[in-house]
């Protein structure tokens, strides 16, 4: 006698169950849950719209598939009382980019009626959180009008007052006398798995950043010892913020803004040279001088 055979179409041949999705008695179908969540801030330092058209339009040029659709606060807290700013403009051009502004921090009352018509949720002023070592990395990475590295004799006093309210500003060491030893990186290393965006910051204090995406330019990764981008590092990178002399920089691509090891620069208003432009290269400090050098992967 033949054994019956199974039905392909049937649930029990699939695998497929008819049967209502378990729910828990004690869960409701809906809830509220607390949430931290990383989101862009977008921060207005003055009541000008037409500087921060300006500005907007160099933090998020004319790639329209950068951002993702990444959630952005609009922090006005340094905006007046008795001044007024065109928010709607601003948040024309941050979606206009596909950013997708959630609401507005700190602004004052004036503004509320706008924030609701933008369907923008409303924040108190937000915590500056301009911590000692976030502060030095932060101004490290704020270096403006910055001299190309082999320029780097007039640089060392001008890049060690950009580091630190932390840290004591570093004289220039005299020619015959050896640098001081910096502490070495020695925690576990931060990895972050996913691209850095332009606006972000990433500092990873005593120990090495290891970014696995790319680093779109405007933001920013740092590094009290070394810094690897696994894909193309398009913003700025600073290893060895905190003067560790053989920190360096590596990346799959290079297309950066800037890099600095150990308060010594370079940026690339004209692009990076022909050479590395958008190929594999490790960045470090000569051994025996302040400049930098970049050699192939």
């Amino acid at each position: 006698m033949s054994e019956p055979t199974a039905d392909p179409s049937s649930p029990a041949f699939s695998g497929a169950s008819t049967a209502s999705p378990l729910r828990t008695a004690a869960r409701p179908a809906a809830e509220f849950k607390g949430l931290s969540h990383p989101a862009l801030r977008l921060m207005l330092n003055e009541p000008d719209d037409a500087a921060i058209a300006a500005a907007l339009d160099a933090l998020l040029g004319d790639d329209e598939d950068a951002f993702e659709w990444q959630p952005v606060v609009v922090d006005a807290a340094r905006i007046g009382t008795a001044e007024s700013v065109d928010v709607g403009a601003v948040v024309a051009r941050l979606r206009a980019s596909h950013l997708h502004p959630v609401a507005l921090a700190g602004a004052h009352g004036a503004l509320r009626g706008e924030a609701e018509r933008l369907q923008l949720g409303w924040l108190a002023a937000l915590p500056e959180r301009r911590g000692r070592a976030a502060e030095a990395a932060a101004e490290a990475a704020d270096v403006p009008g910055a001299a190309p590295a082999s320029s780097a004799a007039a640089a060392p006093a001008a890049a060690a007052a950009e580091t630190s309210a932390a840290a004591p500003a570093q004289a220039e060491p005299a020619a015959d006398a050896p640098p001081a030893a910096a502490p070495a990186a020695t925690q576990a290393a931060m990895v972050i798995e996913r691209p850095v965006r332009s606006g972000q910051q990433v500092y990873a204090r005593e120990r090495d950043l290891i970014v696995i995406g790319d680093v779109s330019p405007g933001a920013e990764v740092i590094a009290d010892g070394h810094v690897h981008v696994y894909g193309t590092l398009g913003g700025r990178a600073i290893a060895g913020a905190r003067g560790r002399r053989d920190a360096g920089i590596f990346t799959l691509g290079l297309r950066a803004e800037l890099v600095a090891v150990s308060g010594i620069y370079r940026t690339f208003e004209d692009g990076v040279p022909a050479q590395h432009a958008g190929k594999p290269v490790r960045i470090s400090l000569e051994a025996d001088a302040d400049t930098l050098s970049m050699r192939p992967l």
